[in-house]
């Protein structure tokens, strides 16, 4: 009996490890901005703004994250040669109901779908006293969450100043809605000005 449970504590240790492994957004930025058939001009600038389907979310962030926010890729180009400001709170998703949603801070984004020490954990585990506390189990979770805190932190839009002919792109995390899906990210540059992006689906 001994060695049967031995032999389960060891299986069970080894298959539960965690870790995090998401794709770079590279793939979703290799065409520049002006070049795409939906991209927005207006004056100098070309913006384009979609939303991330299930598969991309898994393959570019490691979760299915839909029924927590609508999850938007960004990108804006600046075709002057003048710098630009711009405040990532300065950009707002309306929903096809006319509700106005500010981006989701990514420190918040990030602490709601971390990995859990409980959740990740196989429920039979818990019925091998002892395991809960072995260190190699917790030092996973924390190592993966310290990776999906460093991507999500790279991966997500933030404010910059955005120099002439340079183009900048990240992901926008909005809220989820009881709308079917959120229709244009409005922008209030520095002259006031309220310039309506609309999000497509690819």
């Amino acid at each position: 009996m001994g060695k049967i449970y031995i032999c389960l504590f060891i299986l069970t240790l080894c298959s539960c490890t965690v870790s995090y492994q998401a794709a770079s957004l590279e793939k979703l930025k290799k065409s520049p901005t002006q070049e795409n058939p939906q991209h927005i001009r207006q004056k100098n600038l070309c913006f384009l703004a979609y939303e991330l389907s299930k598969q991309e979310l898994i393959e570019y962030f490691a979760h299915n994250i839909k029924n927590d926010y609508t999850t938007i890729f960004f990108s804006i180009e600046n075709l002057s040669t003048q710098s630009l400001s711009i405040d990532v709170n300065s950009l707002a998703a309306v929903d096809e109901k006319g509700q106005i949603f500010s981006p989701s801070p990514i420190e918040e984004v990030i602490l709601n779908l971390e990995y859990s020490h409980y959740r990740s954990i196989p429920f039979y585990l818990f019925f091998l006293p002892g395991a809960f506390f072995v260190s190699d189990l917790h030092s996973s979770i924390d190592d993966a969450n310290k990776s999906l805190g460093q991507d999500y932190r790279e991966k997500a839009f933030s404010s910059l100043v955005l120099e002439g002919k340079k183009d900048y792109s990240g992901v926008l995390f909005f809220p989820k809605t009881s709308s079917e899906r959120l229709d244009h990210i409005e922008w209030k540059n520095e002259a006031g000005e309220k310039i309506i992006i609309p999000i497509f689906d690819y």
